[in-house]
């Protein structure tokens, strides 16, 4: 894995269509979009096409803070085996919460706060074909399906880019 740098999510191209944009994505990252297609037929032998994103690709951001996951854990720390031992201890809390996603690394960083040093942790990890099941897209037909779908996975957070 590459040193942690900084990581974003990915800013879609307002000119192009959403599954241009998402296959953009794929290819500057190598990340992997496949979809699990469904149709029903209703009455009045109508067609509904619903597909769900199947993402494989890795994602990194700090690791949330228990109480809010609006703002990045941050813990005070007496001395460097410390900070490892806590780094280590509370990113794999995080990871066995989410088994479903595949640990790549952490880096815990320092910085201050109020005087006083603290920690938070870059944590890394790999979606491999995990199904985004709130991304899905309906549509009469399966371009406009893959459509909305896209642009969900696209406004979801889940697709990032690694800015060195």
């Amino acid at each position: 894995m590459q040193t942690p740098g900084r990581w974003e999510t990915w800013i879609p191209d307002s000119r192009q269509h959403s599954t241009h944009s998402l296959a953009n994505w794929e290819a500057k990252v190598k990340a992997k979009v496949d979809w699990y297609e469904t149709s029903e037929r209703l009455p009045r032998n109508e067609i509904v096409h619903r597909v769900v994103p199947y993402l494989t690709c890795v994602k990194c951001h700090a690791l949330p803070s228990p109480n809010h996951d609006a703002y990045p854990l941050a813990f005070d720390f007496q001395c460097l085996d410390h900070m490892n031992i806590t780094s280590e201890s509370v990113t794999q809390q995080w990871a066995n919460k989410h088994p479903a996603y595949e640990l790549v690394g952490y880096w815990p960083s320092v910085g201050w706060e109020a005087g006083g040093q603290i920690v938070s942790i870059l944590v890394c990890y790999r979606f491999n074909y995990l199904p985004i099941t709130d991304c899905f897209g309906e549509g009469r037909s399966l371009k406009a399906a893959r459509a909305q779908a896209a642009e969900k996975l696209l406004n979801s957070g889940h697709c990032m880019i690694h800015l060195p």
